[in-house]
């Protein structure tokens, strides 16, 4: 139903307007509208936790909320890159631009949302030529840090996987990981650097 005004008649005595009980009779059809809207039982009381069909959460909990409203544990976890955290789409592999420091620098564990360019002055990974990814393996708040740069793509870029940690402070050298791409098998079975 629509609202029932209440007439309130003329200031200041309220003469011409509803009478005592007309205005009961219209608070009453609104408010047992609304009970009946929020879910209120056959003996009009209205549920602790509204359900959610009725525009309520189903819980008068957090957690019996959550149940309720089909939400998993990530509900409850804010985006970030601490510990117990959600990683947004930019921390696990979307890179948007080039970074400007080296890639031994201090940064959040994960999957870097810029990448690295060996031909850059001072900056890491060295050798070959094109851009690479950085992933970081850290452990707690420490700054002890692995960090693996991967090769952006393949065409014109001659670069491999590098490898680098940091531990108390102190960055330790830059080493190579040899695969089918930069070796090859001599016929007495050695690898051979390409």
């Amino acid at each position: 139903m629509a609202r029932q005004d209440i007439n309130l008649g003329t200031a200041p005595t309220g003469a011409g307007g509803d009478t005592t009980r007309s205005t009961g009779v219209k608070i009453n059809a609104m408010t047992a509208e609304l009970y009946a809207a929020l879910g209120a039982n056959s003996g009009g009381a209205i549920p602790a936790a509204l359900p959610v069909n009725k525009g309520g959460t189903g819980g008068s909990t957090q957690a019996a909320a959550q149940v309720a409203l089909g939400l998993g544990t990530v509900a409850t976890l804010n985006t970030g890159r601490s510990p117990g955290n959600v990683p947004t789409m930019e921390m696990i592999g979307i890179a948007s631009s080039e970074s400007t420091v080296p890639w031994t620098a201090e940064n959040y564990a994960g999957i870097d949302n810029k990448v690295f360019s060996s031909a850059a002055s001072g900056l890491n990974p060295q050798g070959g030529t094109g851009l690479y990814y950085r992933q970081t393996i850290q452990f707690g708040t420490t700054g002890n840090r692995l960090m693996i740069a991967w090769p952006y793509g393949l065409t014109g870029n001659t670069g491999t996987i590098k490898m680098r940690s940091v531990y108390n402070g102190a960055v330790t050298p830059e080493i190579e990981l040899y695969h089918t791409g930069n070796t090859t098998r001599a016929s007495d079975g050695t690898l051979k650097a390409i």
